[in-house]
């Protein structure tokens, strides 16, 4: 079939047309594609900047906010507070560890905290002899730490020895749960302190330290972290640095042994809830022979 010379002059120019158009509409896609991805670009790297900033926030807050307010801490405690002071302070403390975990939550999801974010081991030299080494000596701690609850529980005699031990640190007596009520919101708060400064200073701190650009070995990141730790607890002096520190550290082992933040989680809320044990009266004795003055 053979067209004439006109039918095929008007064939050709409209072939020429849609080449046209569809080069035209290849240039606009193009277009649109190159600024769409240029428009991912810079908010992926404006929101990466944000975290960056937001990780750094919430360490700078964790290791300074605390010790900051250790004087604050030791007046209330050192000031004989009631039921009601307690509840208040207990409500202040909740409060501020839940909403900094909501920002460690915000920033790595809770899945990341909870994993540690590296294979159990394998940070440790000569994994084969030093993890039983450090695992037992985790145990033996953790024991040593919870045998005011163990010794507890074999009877009255031994709750009001470890009472009255508590009694005379005066750093601590805001926290000590003298009543029903006392010991019901000390539980929470145990609770919350298990969950949130595991989280926080395990879970958050450790690889903020490792994996920021510090890049510090997980080693150098347990003892800061733990140091840190030991620092939220200045309010009860030097002393109580250094006990918090080393449960922090232990509790940090803990954590990178294991590969998982949830038995370090368990064991902090059992040895802060072990004073609502201590101050538990039994059902033949009135609350004055479990609260000593």
């Amino acid at each position: 079939m053979f067209l004439d010379p006109a039918t095929s002059q008007i064939a050709l120019a409209t072939v020429r047309l849609s080449l046209q158009g569809v080069e035209a509409l290849a240039d606009r896609v193009l277009a649109h594609g190159v600024l769409a991805i240029d428009r991912i670009y810079f908010q992926g790297a404006a929101m990466s900047q944000h975290t960056g900033l937001s990780q750094i926030a919430l360490a700078t807050a964790l290791v300074l906010l605390p010790p900051l307010a250790a004087p604050l801490d030791r007046r209330y405690h050192r000031s004989n507070p009631g039921t009601l002071a307690k509840l208040t302070y207990f409500a202040i403390t909740c409060a501020f560890l839940w909403a900094l975990t909501a920002a460690a939550v915000s920033i790595d999801g809770w899945q990341t905290l909870l994993d540690g974010r590296i294979q159990p081991i394998t940070w440790l030299p000569f994994a084969a002899i030093t993890a039983p080494v450090f695992g037992t000596g985790s145990a033996v701690f953790l024991a040593l730490s919870l045998m005011p609850l163990i010794q507890s529980l074999r009877g009255a005699r031994h709750r009001r020895a470890y009472a009255a031990a508590y009694m005379r640190n005066p750093d601590v007596a805001g926290l000590l749960p003298l009543n029903a009520v006392e010991r019901m919101a000390f539980i929470l708060v145990s609770l919350t302190a298990g969950i949130c400064e595991e989280a926080l200073y395990r879970g958050y701190l450790i690889h903020f330290l490792h994996q920021s650009p510090l890049a510090l070995s997980l080693v150098a990141a347990l003892l800061l972290s733990s140091f840190a730790f030991g620092l939220g607890h200045l309010y009860q002096g030097w002393s109580g640095v250094l006990k918090a520190g080393l449960v922090g550290l232990v509790l940090g082992l803990v954590y990178l042994l294991s590969g998982s933040l949830i038995p370090a989680m368990i064991l902090h809320a059992l040895i802060d809830m072990q004073a609502v044990v201590v101050f538990w009266p039994t059902a033949n004795e009135g609350p004055a022979a479990a609260e000593p003055a």
